[in-house]
């Protein structure tokens, strides 16, 4: 496995199956069909009163490609924001708040392969391989994190600039993955059966955010790379600490962007619920692949 600067960048471009596509429609906050309410008890464990899909749910939100969302059977994963505080200071504003996953199984989303290749080839169209294509995110255990918001105020109102949620808190392990992989042209077509070279990397963070130019982006931090059937170790850990190095941000799909923002905005208001917009690219009939 080579390490340079491309590796991160490659991995940011299809973690949120950003790629070229323009077909796919996107669901706002002003249509008439809403995504799940997010409960926000700002309590501690015992208090955890979503499913790890509602948690979850902007995955979808930044895809710009068809997906599957899949929990395996048995999965007993519950999450929820367990604490709240915040800071002003003249007209900037933070809040931070603790969210926590307990439970075991697995939570599973899974990219449509043959979008991820044609939106690679409508840029480059006589590639003869296509590489760092995603196929899903995962989490597969509990996990402890944090969301940071920052903004302003602005004539009597929050305006939220960045959110970062992190799944290390208190220098646990990430229980959330990412799984890539390559595709040569195999007699004049790409093929999802023909993949290689498939790497793992483990997800510390994302951080959303605005450009001044309005441009939405998405940077993360990641903890590991590996091969598919690897042993995460002083190897994978080293080749994620360069590929951090080397890594800005990439741009993101607005409504993703958007509704990070609005949550943020709501955690500092210390709402009870908030509404996801509809994802409308979750479709039921794409295979999952755990």
């Amino acid at each position: 496995m080579k390490i340079n600067a491309s590796i991160l960048f490659l991995f940011v471009t299809v973690i949120s199956g950003f790629g070229y596509a323009n077909n796919i429609q996107f669901a706002t906050s002003t249509d008439l069909l809403t995504g799940p309410d997010l409960r926000l008890d700002y309590q501690p464990q015992i208090n955890l009163s979503n499913p790890v899909d509602c948690f979850m749910y902007f995955v979808p939100l930044t895809s710009l490609t068809s997906l599957a969302v899949t929990t395996e059977p048995d999965t007993t994963f519950s999450a929820g924001i367990t604490s709240w505080k915040t800071q002003q200071h003249s007209d900037v504003v933070r809040v931070q708040c603790d969210f926590q996953i307990t439970g075991e199984g697995v939570y599973c989303a899974s990219y449509c392969p043959q979008e991820m290749i044609r939106n690679q080839l409508g840029k480059k169209p006589d590639a003869k391989e296509i590489t760092k294509l995603l196929e899903w995110i995962r989490l597969d255990g509990s996990c402890l994190g944090r969301i940071d918001g920052y903004g302003k105020i602005v004539n009597g109102n929050i305006q939220m600039e960045r959110v970062e949620i992190s799944f290390d808190r208190d220098n646990s392990n990430s229980p959330v993955e990412v799984s890539m992989y390559d595709v040569r042209k195999k007699n004049g077509t790409f093929l999802f059966e023909n993949r290689t070279n498939c790497l793992v990397a483990r997800v510390n963070s994302l951080k959303f955010k605005q450009d001044e130019d309005g441009t939405p982006r998405m940077s993360v931090e990641i903890a590991s790379i590996k091969k598919h059937k690897g042993v995460e170790g002083i190897f994978s850990r080293l080749t994620a600490v360069i590929a951090n190095v080397f890594f800005t941000s990439t741009p993101i799909a607005p409504t993703g962007n958007a509704t990070m923002m609005d949550f943020g905005t709501a955690l500092y208001k210390k709402q009870s619920v908030f509404t996801f917009p509809h994802a409308s690219n979750i479709k039921s009939d794409q295979l999952s692949k755990l």
